[in-house]
């Protein structure tokens, strides 16, 4: 460009640019027409469109039966929040239940011993990490609930060197 340029005069150059400056801008607001025109029309999978009576999403290839029993009539709902929704509800569910079920053992006899373990008394570690039961058929999370006894049951001071503890124990 550089090398052509130099055979034109200025006016020449600045005739060439707004040409070139014109034909990009209207190829780029084409595009972007095209892009919105096709994301509005089929991003959720419906032939989306206006008339004189109002918004209307279609069908792409699914018969009107089909579409009314799956009560799709006003499209579908939302995916991610759907997904969400449901993964809170089983989460949800899976820890009432285990909270319902969840049997404590007894605590070990505590270690008559003074001396510290990462600056807690040897007999509170234990007694604190002290592994929890779960029913039979739930699979065992003990990271979890060695964090969760350390949160219910050490001091504030506590509870950074217990979960410190918990990490150490349980991701070997």
């Amino acid at each position: 460009p550089i090398a052509r340029s130099a055979l034109l005069d200025a006016a020449q150059l600045r005739t060439v640019q707004n040409t070139f400056d014109a034909n990009a801008w209207a190829a780029t607001k084409e595009m972007n027409e095209l892009f919105n025109y096709l994301l509005f029309t089929y991003a959720d999978g419906y032939n989306n469109y206006w008339d004189e009576t109002g918004f209307h999403a279609a069908s792409l290839g699914y018969p009107v039966w089909w579409m009314e029993a799956g009560n799709y009539k006003d499209g579908p709902p939302p995916v991610a929040m759907t997904a969400l929704q449901k993964n809170l509800l089983e989460e949800k569910k899976k820890n009432v239940q285990l909270q319902n079920e969840q049997k404590q053992e007894p605590v070990a006899e505590a270690v008559k011993e003074t001396s510290l373990v990462h600056g807690v008394p040897a007999a509170r570690a234990i007694d604190m990490l002290a592994p929890v039961s779960t029913p039979a058929g739930t699979q065992s999370r003990p990271l979890r609930d060695c964090l969760q006894r350390c949160d219910n049951e050490a001091q504030d001071a506590l509870y950074r060197k217990c979960s410190q503890l918990c990490l150490v124990l349980h991701t070997v």
